[in-house]
């Protein structure tokens, strides 16, 4: 089927041959994509499609006018990980201010792009544990009226307490190399 429609969704190649689970989310995507010539808006999400991965999705929103990301559903796996249901919080509120600026500008451009992605990740936490996980950014259709959404769904998490606060300058180069950050 997905030979014969055409979207920009469609045609990013993902590096997900060692992450099966995430390739079938993805395939789940293309297939409404396919079918509705965009990708879905929050409601039409099925659980039941995801139901593999569920305790591993975050559905989050884009509030640019405040430049704040609202983690609007935490799945259970996450939450028992940081021991905190983050379902409601902002990233502002959980995470240090560098990594809460760097999930601001990772989330604008995917809804931007409105093109899947694929990494590895890390954020700090505000107590200064680092969190590492691979993510499989999938944009949402707006719905008028609403913040702009996307779906996330995270793989291979680990956590690490460390009280030092280094930057992440690999994260810092990359926006500050797309113009996505500056220091002002």
């Amino acid at each position: 089927m997905l030979e014969t429609c055409r979207h920009p969704a469609l045609d990013v190649d993902l590096p997900l041959k060692d992450h099966p689970d995430l390739a079938n989310v993805l395939d789940i995507y293309r297939d409404f994509v396919c079918s509705y010539g965009r990708p879905p808006t929050r409601r039409e999400i099925d659980p039941l499609d995801y139901r593999a991965v569920m305790r591993r999705i975050v559905l989050a929103e884009l509030h640019p006018e405040t430049r704040r990301v609202r983690l609007r559903l935490v799945g259970e796996h996450l939450s028992s990980v940081f021991h905190d249901d983050w379902t409601g919080a902002y990233f502002d509120e959980k995470l240090d201010a560098l990594s809460a600026q760097v999930r601001y500008e990772t989330f604008a451009n995917w809804v931007e792009g409105e093109l899947p992605t694929f990494g590895t990740r890390r954020i700090r936490m505000k107590d200064g544990t680092e969190v590492r996980y691979k993510r499989l950014g999938l944009p949402l259709t707006r719905v008028e009226g609403e913040p702009a959404m996307a779906m996330v769904v995270v793989s291979d998490l680990t956590t690490q307490t460390s009280k030092t606060r280094e930057p992440y300058a690999t994260d810092l180069w990359t926006l500050l190399s797309r113009g996505a950050l500056s220091l002002r």
